[in-house]
Parts: structure tokens; sequence; C-alpha cells
């Protein structure tokens, strides 16, 4: 064989051996978790609140639904949706908070409910009025922060499955090992009235509230010690000694 031609085999043998490594850093399998279905079976209330210049707020959970979720009458027995019905005085940069409370203690005001795992994507049904407002979602990072990401505009009639990706610069978890914590927290929806668009009467309801995440886990020589549980077990163990 030519000199050429070893060469462009051994090329190949290089490359087929890096594909693994390329292909295990950019590997993700994404699992859908539930956060709420608003079907008055989770630990948690709804309200809403922080109504700049409103006259009228009623909200609640009604037995309405996105027919894509549940097709037939045997599924959607019993399925709920949260609903608002709200109005301001004003045209102008409005807007109204929707967030969890805890069932055991109602008064106890907001709470944040803990997400699991790398969080890719939130993923929440709205039906819109067609009107020109947009929704936000506040999440918490692992160091405390809170992150405010737009969902996009609800200028749509009916129901429709909004997602949105999680931005490069959210932190979830320490990137130094052993790895110290792997968190993220819903806050809550914020609803935005464009300053342009009427406001004397609308409609929005919510459900399935859902975060994809990243559960692929990369292996490697020694992984067990980047569990803080395990190293802290480890070294008590030789503390005692």
């Amino acid at each position: 064989m030519k000199k050429g031609g070893v060469l462009i085999v051994s090329l190949i043998f290089f490359a087929c051996l890096s594909v693994p490594l390329f292909a295990d850093a950019n590997t993700v399998t994404l699992e859908a978790k539930v956060i709420e279905t608003f079907d008055g079976d989770s630990p948690y209330e709804w309200r809403t609140d922080g109504i700049k210049y409103a006259s009228k707020k009623d909200y609640g959970l009604f037995p309405v639904y996105p027919q894509a979720l549940h097709r037939t009458a045997e599924e959607a027995e019993g399925k709920q949706s949260f609903g608002l019905n709200g109005q301001f005085q004003r045209r102008g940069h409005n807007w109204i908070d929707i967030y969890p409370v805890s069932k055991d203690d109602p008064e106890g005001g907001p709470v944040e409910v803990p997400l699991s795992g790398l969080v890719r994507y939130v993923d929440v049904w709205v039906w819109g009025s067609n009107l020109n407002y947009r929704l936000e979602v506040y999440l918490r990072d692992y160091t405390g922060m809170i992150h405010r990401i737009d969902m996009g505009d609800l200028k749509f009639a009916g129901w429709k499955n909004l997602r949105v990706a999680i931005p490069s610069n959210f932190p979830m978890a320490d990137r130094t090992l052993p790895v110290k914590s792997v968190s993220s927290e819903f806050v809550k929806f914020r609803l935005w009235t464009d300053p342009y668009e009427r406001v004397n009467n609308f409609y929005l309801y919510l459900d399935s509230l859902k975060v994809l995440s990243d559960t692929f886990a990369t292996r490697f020589d020694g992984d067990d010690l980047a569990d803080t549980d395990k190293a802290k077990e480890l070294w008590a163990s030789v503390n005692q000694q």
C-alpha cells in the first residue's frame, strides 16, 4: 500500500476513535416531569396577585382542558385547568402573577416548587384570548438568583402548547466535584399586557405544567467520589479513626 493510502486509513481510524468522545459530550436524555396538573391533586393551590390598576381578579379551577391532552371522555374525567378572568382600569404595562401556595398553609404566602435534575425546558398548555399579551416564567437557580424567562406572546385563539428553553447562563449545579447542588425552583408565572391592547376584560387558562430535564449522566473513573453524600461518608469514617 502506498504511503498516501496508509495515511488516509490512519486518519479514518483515529477519527472513529474520537467519535464517542464528542458524542458523549453532547448526549442529552430528556425526561418529562409533571409539576402541576391543576386537577386539584397536588400539594399546591394557585393564586394571583400583584395586579397593577386591577379592579377585578377572579380565578379558580375549572373543568376545561386541551383536547390534545385528553382525547376521550374517560381520559378527561376529573381533569381541570387553572382559569383567570382579569380586568384593568386602564391600558399600560399591567401585570398579574400566578403562583403556588401550600395547601397545608394557604395563608402562609407563596411557595416555590423544587425542580429535579438539569432542567432544559419549561412546558405549559395555555388558552389565549387572541390578545397581545405575553407570559413569563420565573425560576430560581441553585445559587438563589431568580431568572425571568419569556415564554412568548399569547396572541392566539384557544389552546396552545408553549415551551421555552432554559438559557445557558442559568446555573443548576456546581461545575466542580463533589457536586454540591443540582437544583432549581419554579417561582411563578407573570402575565403582561401590551400598553396598546385592550384590558377591560380577558380570560386565560393554564394546564399541564411540566419540565423536561436532562437525566443523562456521563460515567468516568471515580464518579462515585463526585457524590456529596459519598464524600461525607468516606471522610467521616477517616476522621473517626
